[in-house]
């Protein structure tokens, strides 16, 4: 492979490039937007980054400190850091000053949902559920706010669009796609291919419970031991007979 960077008239890196043919000083002078620009060939990707001065790197590559391309001019100051005594840390913001949390924000459009009447609990839930679709609202978040979504047996007969979140057997669901909602095929091993049960990201190992599913790559412990889960809806017992690696996978002892 050859790499290469493009500069602009600032010394700002507009583009770290790699090609399987040689990259040459006109490559780019069909492109608008680097026709302009300088053409460094480098050996190797190393830490460049576009959008930081050139002089932010060592001759290798290797990124230089924020703190001195800070003081050097190369680097303006972050608006959450400052510094301190030499050192580059996060700016103490008071608490009137923080921004609002998407909960904040829900409460005071909505008040108490659970206190208010019928047609603002829906809005609040309706917005609830669109924001949690397109991942504003974290999954741990919606793990805390379970009851603001629609109940899996609501949707028999109907097309559950893909995204949308659903409660089932005290646990949340997203749906993976779009698909005529059918009584007889819940969420389960057996339909991982619709159905993935939403966990906490990156909560640590849970002691494994008969009944509970599980989603791929989660962590549970059982026997002694933390076992991997290799597939969605995972209902097996970790070390059963017949519960194989590609199912359950011991990785360490607990």
């Amino acid at each position: 492979m050859y790499y290469a960077l493009t500069i602009n008239a600032d010394q700002i890196i507009t583009g770290v490039h790699e090609s399987v043919a040689p990259i040459l000083t006109d490559t780019f002078a069909a492109n608008p937007g680097l026709v302009d620009d300088t053409v460094i060939i480098i050996p190797a990707p190393a830490d460049y980054q576009t959008h930081t001065h050139i002089l932010c790197y060592d001759e290798d590559g290797t990124r230089k400190p924020d703190l001195w391309c800070i003081e050097n001019g190369y680097m303006e100051l972050p608006p959450n850091k400052e510094i301190i005594d030499g050192e580059l840390v996060d700016k103490e913001i008071p608490a009137e000053e923080q921004p609002q949390t998407l909960k904040q924000y829900l409460e005071e459009q909505f008040g108490a949902v659970r206190q208010e009447t019928a047609p603002t609990q829906k809005a609040a839930r309706v917005m609830f559920q669109a924001l949690a679709q397109n991942d504003t609202i974290t999954e741990a978040d919606a793990l805390d706010n379970k009851e603001m979504f629609d109940q899996w047996s609501d949707f028999a007969g109907k097309t559950a669009p893909a995204g949308i979140l659903l409660q089932y057997d005290d646990g949340l669901f997203r749906v993976q796609q779009e698909h005529l909602v059918q009584e007889h095929y819940p969420p389960s091993v057996h339909t991982a291919a619709l159905y993935t049960r939403v966990q906490p990201p990156n909560a640590g190992p849970e002691p494994w419970q008969s009944g509970q599913s599980y989603a791929k790559d989660v962590e549970v412990i059982h026997n002694g031991g933390v076992w991997l889960s290799g597939v969605d809806n995972n209902v097996w017992g970790p070390g059963a007979p017949g519960v194989y690696d590609n199912v359950w996978k011991r990785v360490r002892d607990a």
